[in-house]
């Protein structure tokens, strides 16, 4: 629970006045920071959430840039961590590049509408919009939190936020979506976690910040105790790849996904000189979602949004699938393109095989990286990159 012990209100800003008050209030009417006494039911599959790593079906904010994971694990309809919410959104903007900040369900069994409000969330993710749900929640955390009708509040705010009502309503049903619900619970007990909001800071368990100049010490501190990443470290290597999307292909070749010298769209993962097959590579540590944004796009386990806004999301029978090597991978947007991978995004029935989709990739990534000479010399290439980078 925040303490108001030792700050000085001559110095707190709005916010941290206002987060202090509130908590404060919760003491006296003897709520506090919530406290969880039960179980919580979850599918017992996933044990990959840890305190110090992102898991596959983790919702993650940041860049990261420093290395420094914060995670929270929190309960929407919790008046205490609603009370951190915009202390977090705050410490998020301000280290946007530097931290990532995940965000794990842990609905306590006191509050009636905290496990409806997590399935909303990810409902929501389904779409896209898991963290935009999110904010909405707790900005309008006295809405909704004895509300006897929360669902329909819910479905309000999934219109507000531009989501297919129907798809909705059905995936706030799902039973997938209960189980990640459940586990991500289960993780917090296994973890040591027994009242809401609990965070890891590079899985370190925290106490309560008791202001935002608190929690900001602690993330400077762990951002100056980073070691160097090796995201510094200069490269140039290439990747095939395709994106199907309903059995059909994207075409990369037009003009408006190529970068030119001075006009790159993204300086470390691009495509160049027409040729929308091969991905060139200047920079160990980015990552694949990095590209397709550098392109308007967006690529994330639940989700493949196009430069024209149309997306393509899990459910109504239809998954989306990332191979590489022909293999399924579970990093999605988060994974680092590695020399003469071969890359495919398909998208369509849970049932398809994309058995073509896989053979069609291109094989010229080993051209461009002068790994099969017996194919001839490699193209000549335009100078494209910036700092790091070099032309040969």
């Amino acid at each position: 629970m925040i303490s108001p012990a030792g700050l000085d209100k001559t110095n707190m800003d709005k916010t941290q006045v206002w987060i202090v008050g509130a908590v404060l209030l919760l003491v006296v009417i003897g709520i506090g920071t919530a406290v969880y006494f039960g179980s919580t039911p979850g599918s017992g599959n996933d044990t990959s959430y840890l305190s110090d790593q992102v898991a596959d079906n983790d919702h993650v904010t940041g860049k990261g840039g420093k290395g420094v994971l914060l995670i929270e694990y929190s309960d929407f309809q919790c008046p205490a961590c609603g009370a951190y919410h915009p202390v977090v959104k705050q410490l998020l903007q301000k280290y946007e590049d530097d931290i990532k900040f995940v965000y794990r369900h842990f609905p306590l069994p006191q509050h009636k509408n905290a496990r409806i409000a997590a399935y909303a969330s990810e409902a929501a993710g389904r779409q896209g919009k898991f963290f935009e749900m999110h904010d909405l929640l707790f900005e309008n955390q006295s809405e909704w939190s004895e509300n006897l009708n929360a669902r329909s509040i819910f479905s309000r705010y999934a219109v507000e936020l531009g989501l297919d009502e129907a798809r909705f309503a059905s995936d706030i049903d799902d039973a997938s979506i209960a189980a990640i619900v459940g586990d991500q619970s289960a993780s917090g007990i296994s973890l040591g976690v027994n009242s809401t909001p609990t965070f890891f800071l590079n899985g370190k368990k925290l106490g309560s910040p008791g202001s935002l100049e608190a929690f900001d010490a602690l993330i400077k501190d762990a951002i100056d105790k980073a070691p160097i990443k090796e995201v510094e470290v200069a490269e140039h290597s290439h990747a095939d790849f395709a994106v199907y999307l309903d059995g059909k292909k994207i075409d990369f070749s037009l003009a408006k996904y190529q970068s030119e010298e001075g006009k790159e769209k993204n300086e470390w993962l691009h495509l160049h000189d027409g040729n929308g097959k091969v991905i060139h590579k200047h920079k160990k540590g980015v990552f694949i979602g990095e590209f397709f944004k550098s392109l308007g796009m967006g690529f994330t386990k639940e989700c493949f949004t196009t430069d024209t806004g149309s997306k393509y999301c899990n459910g109504s029978g239809k998954t989306l699938k990332f191979f590489v090597n022909g293999k399924t991978n579970s990093e999605f947007g988060s994974y680092e393109p590695k020399d003469l991978d071969k890359l495919v995004i398909s998208y369509g029935p849970k049932s398809e095989n994309p058995l073509f989709q896989l053979e069609s990739v291109s094989d010229d990534a080993c051209i461009y990286s002068e790994k099969c000479p017996e194919r001839g010399p490699a193209p000549e290439e335009s100078c494209v990159g910036g700092l790091g980078t070099s032309c040969d």
